[in-house]
């Protein structure tokens, strides 16, 4: 028979660490305390920025193919061909930063993927311009800084209420997969963020896409890409203007097969976003179908059209290599309207929707879309420079 435990008595024991001075105590506590103040200062100094007053329709891409200004020369290995060289899922490269639309009075997030909130940020844009955010994929590079936002936006929020003021109020627009996922940790923490979060849900029953009015002068028309299919697949969407003679409609899509009902969904669009996703050289060079993405063949077949003006071209994968120039002027000749201008997409492109000029890096001011010229910056995988043709000797 065991006998009992011994109980001990834990005052007894002496301290295994030493004792700690009063000095080395206090320069923690005052580094914490530096730290505390520098936070605020930094937030105080951000909350101090006003909304932007610039009101004019436009796009910035915030899309770009990888975060390349991080990369060091010494690398031995670009991380496009290590992620290719491993098959590695590329999408967490290609599908990077997203897109951010004004449209009136309104800001509105497509797809945050990775580095949207440092991206975001440094094309000189703020939280304040952020009304509505959008998710058209249930893949998780479509919303991999979606947390991320709304975890900035609450912080944001409870510095606000500690200055009793209003909290700033973001609506969420889900594709019903990313709903399912993200839905359960974007929980309102005030009152007025009650009923922001939305699922996309689609019946393909009843009309070929969905409608909502985002307010009383923007709509949100969406569908999915695949209509008759039975499994959740990725959205289309649309943002129009409301008012009479407006021409800033924008559509969306991102990396899903060509359906014939894209055809319609963006024939009324002056500027449509398209992500080719992978594809290959006999895909490009004979405009064959592309069953996995939408590829060349289905970005030419939704370009048919006589009043797209402008297509961005996004989302390309490594398959080829960088082929980006090669492949526009591939989709250029094949292109069958002369007044649609095919441009990449890339980080720092900002494009004014109702006059179709743009800036980016190299164009000092806005430029006709129709008159800029894309070169590479160091060679494959780096960033892509615009020029004004005019400055082209």
């Amino acid at each position: 028979m065991e006998e009992p435990s011994q109980l001990v008595d834990i005052t007894s024991i002496e301290p295994l660490l030493p004792d700690v001075s009063p000095q080395s105590v206090e320069a923690i506590n005052r580094q914490r305390r530096h730290f505390s103040a520098m936070k605020t200062a930094n937030l105080s100094r951000y909350l101090e920025h006003q909304r932007s007053t610039c009101v004019t329709p436009r796009l910035v891409v915030l899309n770009g193919w990888s975060d390349t200004s991080r990369q060091s020369p010494q690398d031995l290995l670009p991380s496009q061909l290590l992620h290719h060289l491993l098959k590695e899922n590329n999408e967490s490269i290609v599908r990077c930063g997203g897109y951010w639309v004004q449209l009136g009075n309104l800001g509105i997030v497509v797809n945050p993927g990775r580095f949207f909130l440092e991206r975001f940020h440094k094309a000189g844009l703020h939280i304040w311009d952020i009304d509505h955010v959008i998710v058209t994929d249930g893949n998780e590079t479509a919303s991999f800084d979606l947390d991320r936002l709304w975890t900035f936006n609450r912080e944001i929020n409870s510095l606000l209420k500690e200055w009793q003021l209003s909290p700033h109020v973001i609506s969420y627009w889900l594709h019903p997969t990313a709903f399912e996922r993200c839905a359960p940790s974007l929980r309102p923490s005030f009152r007025q963020e009650r009923s922001t979060v939305h699922r996309l849900e689609t019946f393909h029953d009843i009309s070929a896409f969905e409608t909502l009015d985002l307010n009383d002068k923007i709509a949100l028309d969406y569908g999915s890409t695949t209509p008759s299919e039975g499994h959740i697949a990725p959205l289309m969407i649309r943002l129009r203007s409301l008012q009479e003679n407006s021409h800033s409609s924008l559509g969306f899509l991102s990396q899903a097969p060509w359906n014939e009902a894209q055809n319609a969904f963006f024939s009324s669009c002056q500027t449509v976003v398209l992500g080719i996703g992978e594809t290959s050289f006999e895909e490009i060079a004979s405009l064959s179908s592309n069953t996995v993405s939408l590829g060349y063949s289905g970005v030419v077949k939704i370009l048919d059209n006589e009043t797209t003006r402008l297509a961005v071209i996004a989302e390309q994968g490594f398959s080829e290599g960088d082929i980006r120039i090669e492949s526009l002027k591939r989709l250029r000749e094949e292109l069958r309207s002369p007044t649609t201008t095919i441009i990449p997409a890339e980080e720092g492109v900002t494009i004014y929707l109702d006059s179709l000029h743009m800036t980016a890096a190299g164009l000092d001011t806005p430029t006709p879309i129709h008159a800029i010229k894309t070169i590479r910056s160091e060679g494959p995988y780096s960033r892509l420079i615009f020029l004004d043709e005019a400055s082209v000797l």
